[in-house]
C-alpha cells in the first residue's frame, strides 16, 4: 500500500528524497531557495553520493559566491540571506560523503559550511531589545490608570 508522502518523491532513494524535503522545507524559514533546491536536485543522479556531494558543494560554493558579492558591495541582508543558504547547502552536502570514494572530503566541507554559518551569524541584526516599560503594573504600589498617564508621568 502506497504510503501518502510517496504521491510526491523527488528520488527513489529514500535517503536523498528526505534530505530533499528537508531542504525545501527549510525555505519557508529562509535557510532555502526552492528553485535552488530543485534546480540541484535535477543535476544528481538518484543513489550516486558522489552526484549528491558534487551538486550540493556547487550549489553551496555557487552561493556562497553570491553572498560574497553581495557583502563587498554592502548590501548586508542579501549577504546574510545568501550565507545562510550556502551553509545549508554546504551541509547538504556532508550528509553522503561516508558513502563517497573520498570521504576526507568531510572536514574540508564541514569547514567551509562552517565558515558560510559565522558569515549569517555575524551578520544577524537583534531585532529585538530588551525594553523596560516606565509604567508600573496594577499589582505594584503605584498603579496608573492608562498608558498614556503613565508616559506623561515618565519613569519612576
Amino acid at each position: 500500500m502506497a504510503h501518502r508522502h510517496d504521491r510526491f518523491r523527488v528520488f527513489k532513494n529514500d535517503q536523498f528524497d528526505f534530505e530533499t524535503r528537508i531542504t525545501l522545507g527549510s525555505a519557508y524559514y529562509g535557510a532555502a531557495d526552492v528553485g535552488e533546491v530543485l534546480s540541484t536536485a535535477a543535476r544528481v543522479e538518484d543513489g550516486d553520493y558522489e552526484s549528491w556531494c558534487r551538486e550540493w558543494t556547487a550549489t553551496g560554493e555557487r552561493v556562497r559566491g553570491i553572498a560574497e558579492e553581495a557583502a563587498q558591495a554592502g548590501h548586508h541582508v542579501s549577504a546574510r540571506e545568501a550565507y545562510l543558504r550556502s551553509a545549508n547547502y554546504l551541509f547538504e552536502a556532508t550528509g553522503s560523503l561516508d558513502g563517497t570514494k573520498d570521504p576526507d572530503r568531510l572536514v574540508p566541507t564541514w569547514r567551509a559550511h562552517r565558515d558560510c554559518w559565522e558569515e549569517f551569524c555575524s551578520r544577524w541584526i537583534r531585532r529585538s531589545r530588551r525594553w523596560r516599560s516606565p509604567m508600573r503594573t496594577p499589582s505594584s504600589r503605584a498603579s496608573c490608570s492608562s498608558p498614556t498617564a503613565a508616559a506623561r508621568r515618565g519613569p519612576r
